[in-house]
């Protein structure tokens, strides 16, 4: 025999979560049914647990309904009210009771003082910099010939040279020899690139290996294209050769990576390379 069910606060919410737990020393099986109204008259299900909940028993549940209120109805099966059957408040995902009326919450007051664009280097202990470098090699055909051009980088911080014969540095790395003995595949251009969290400091080069293609035309930028690149990829401001970097901003400059000459072989020694250095630029971030 179904006796009157035990029934909760209303709730003025479309998603409502709640746990129904049974204490271990009810001897009756109870059933859960949720229903909706829009009058609080009129009730009609939106749930019927599956099964029923045994003693010391526990489910979750989640009801979504369309109308203004939501109820929970639980049975017991063996007879007598269940007293000792209940819902946590406390397991609610969405609470707030109708009774009592919520307290009206006042605006959050606005933010002050203002925050600063970036990180301050005061709440960064060290002022941590991280920034990515590459430089860049392109060339086409010169009349019927392509040439067999070899970019370099030197890496301060490692006390290396990354190059053909060294494609794969400390943190940087080339990604590959382009135009060997003048033929055209691998194809341009040659990257080297790497990413960093310390100053450091870069020289880069270039030269035409052996002559198996006539001395390339290297000052001609629309035949050999040179770039170099620092982007700020932390949340601090660096510096570039002297220019502020600020966070995901970059420093690009063009047509400036130094020719170490033609057939003269490997050039890893060369010591005029183009000449990028970073440190890093705290002292440049501003509230504003």
């Amino acid at each position: 025999m179904l006796m009157d069910p035990y029934e909760n606060a209303a709730f003025l919410h479309h998603r409502v979560s709640f746990r129904v737990s049974a204490d271990i020393d009810n001897e009756t099986d109870t059933t859960i049914r949720v229903q909706e109204s829009e009058d609080g008259s009129s009730w009609a299900d939106v749930y019927r647990h599956a099964g029923t909940l045994v003693p010391g028993g526990e489910v979750d549940f989640v009801v979504n309904h369309n109308q203004r209120w939501v109820r929970v109805l639980i049975y017991s099966e063996g007879g007598g009210i269940v007293e000792a059957v209940k819902i946590t408040p406390e397991a609610q995902t969405l609470p707030a009771f109708v009774y009592p009326p919520p307290v009206p919450q006042a605006p959050f007051p606005p933010q002050y003082p203002p925050r600063a664009p970036y990180p301050m280097p005061e709440s960064l202990p060290g002022c941590p910099i991280a920034y990515t470098f590459e430089a860049w090699l392109f060339w086409v055909p010169y009349l019927w010939w392509m040439a067999d051009l070899d970019l370099y980088t030197s890496d301060a911080s490692a006390g290396e040279v990354v190059w053909r014969n060294n494609t794969a540095g400390t943190s940087l790395s080339l990604n590959h020899n382009a135009c060997p003995g003048c033929n055209a595949i691998p194809a341009p251009p040659e990257i080297i690139s790497g990413a960093f969290t310390e100053e450091n400091s870069f020289h880069s080069w270039f030269n035409q290996l052996g002559k198996c293609a006539p001395e390339w035309p290297w000052w001609n930028v629309v035949l050999v294209q040179r770039r170099l690149t620092v982007t700020n990829v932390g949340l601090n401001t660096i510096v570039v050769n002297g220019t502020p970097v600020l966070p995901t901003d970059a420093w690009v400059e063009f047509d400036t990576i130094a020719y170490a000459g033609y057939d003269n072989g490997d050039q890893d020694g060369y010591t005029e390379g183009t000449l990028v250095a970073v440190t890093s630029g705290c002292e440049e971030d501003v509230l504003t």
